[in-house]
């Protein structure tokens, strides 16, 4: 799974229950808040030791702040 550069506040994966294989990579997203709480490896199925990479969305420190005022 790959989300890079996008504009997306939120990945709303409200059903998501496992991943298959592969690499995950969640990358330079702005204004993505949230997705470092998301415990990856756990939602793989089969091999377990795809890498995981997750770095430069929104500071979590502005996260909690950013949000309540989007949702206003």
């Amino acid at each position: 799974m790959r989300i890079m550069a996008t504009r997306l506040q939120s990945l709303r994966l409200t059903s998501l229950v496992q991943l298959g294989g592969g690499r995950i990579l969640i990358a330079g997203n702005e204004d993505l808040c949230y997705v470092d709480t998301i415990n990856w490896t756990s939602l793989r199925i089969g091999d377990k030791s795809g890498r995981t990479f997750i770095r430069d969305n929104r500071d979590p420190a502005v996260c909690g702040w950013y949000m309540a005022y989007v949702v206003v």
